[in-house]
């Protein structure tokens, strides 16, 4: 068994390597890295403030992508004397890439989820990565040891059991994408609101795209083209990326603009309010002296900022004291 996957890249490098092949393995380098290039000069002019979970995990994303092809690149060819190096590498730039991926789906699926359901998520991103990532590991360097027979059969079964697996996690998230988007889109109705319908199409044609792609990934596995698999995962990852990254902001900014407009006052649309924000509550509260104060209530798709929440309560608070001195001079006037 170790003889017949030494020559496939399983173990150590590629033999005779047709010049197709070469070929074809270079293209998909070279398109992954140029993906990459690009994403990244997207990332540093579109992000203002360089901080929270989607920023970074879009970065570590797409920077595993170059280092992921460059492992195997030394590898397949022997261009590194050390193949702990190079696996090391390729370790590196899977755990950035697979797991970096889901974690970009997961950072923007709160706009258009609720919260208690998307913690599943991550939990499931959680597990997955002790069970797929840290196995395939530990048989991926031993394969890649002195003593390679002791791994490489157990490596190739394996292989194709963590990339299922993977392939399965991304058709949950991109199929939850789908499920609320389509809600969002049957809760438009006749009114006409074009941009967000325009949003919400494409959230599910790119997701869906997403899911054909990994369909791809998977022939390319199972039919034992494991040079191309590995190679051809890294442009796939970097397209996948680049097309996320393009709906995603769109996504934000819909979003961003209704929560804005919802705390300037003006009324919510109900064609980019996800399914779980309910409409305005008015309630009657009574205040000092028996003084009636009709307050509105409303449940967001997002919790408001430190900021937003103190300004909220500012403007609540002086529109109750302008109606309490308002309302005195007439009980004086009464008594």
């Amino acid at each position: 068994m170790a003889n017949r996957l030494s020559g496939q890249g399983y173990i150590g490098k590629i033999d005779h390597v047709s010049l197709s092949i070469a070929m074809t393995i270079a293209g998909f380098f070279a398109i992954a890295v140029y993906n990459v290039i690009e994403i990244s000069i997207m990332i540093f002019s579109t992000f203002k403030r360089r901080t929270g979970l989607y920023f970074w995990s879009l970065l570590i994303a797409s920077w595993g992508i170059p280092v992921h092809a460059t492992g195997f690149l030394l590898k397949f060819f022997h261009l590194c004397g050390n193949d702990y190096v190079s696996a090391t590498l390729v370790i590196i730039g899977w755990y950035s890439m697979v797991t970096g991926q889901s974690m970009v789906l997961y950072s923007r699926l709160h706009l258009i989820a609720e919260k208690g359901r998307i913690r599943w998520v991550l939990v499931m991103i959680i597990v997955d990565f002790f069970l797929f990532h840290v196995p395939t590991t530990v048989l991926f360097y031993g394969s890649n040891s002195s003593k390679p027979y002791l791994f490489s059969s157990a490596y190739e079964i394996y292989e194709k059991i963590q990339i299922t697996a993977f392939s399965l996690q991304e058709f949950i998230i991109s199929a939850m994408y789908i499920w609320e988007a389509k809600k969002m889109l049957h809760s438009i109705g006749n009114i006409k609101k074009e941009e967000a319908r325009s949003v919400m199409l494409h959230l599910i044609l790119v997701n869906i795209l997403m899911i054909l792609m990994d369909i791809t990934l998977l022939g390319t596995e199972y039919a034992n083209e494991y040079s191309i698999e590995t190679t051809y995962k890294s442009t796939l990852y970097s397209i996948k990326l680049k097309l996320e990254f393009a709906i995603l902001n769109r996504l934000r900014a819909l979003v961003k603009s209704q929560h804005l407009s919802t705390l300037s006052g003006e009324t919510p649309s109900p064609a980019i309010l996800p399914s779980f924000v309910r409409e305005p509550k008015q309630c009657q509260c009574t205040g000092i002296g028996g003084i009636k104060v009709s307050r509105s209530f409303e449940v967001t798709s997002s919790i408001p900022s430190i900021q937003e929440q103190t300004s909220i309560l500012r403007k609540n608070s002086v529109a109750t004291e302008l109606e309490l001195d308002l309302s005195r001079p007439a009980d004086r006037r009464n008594s």
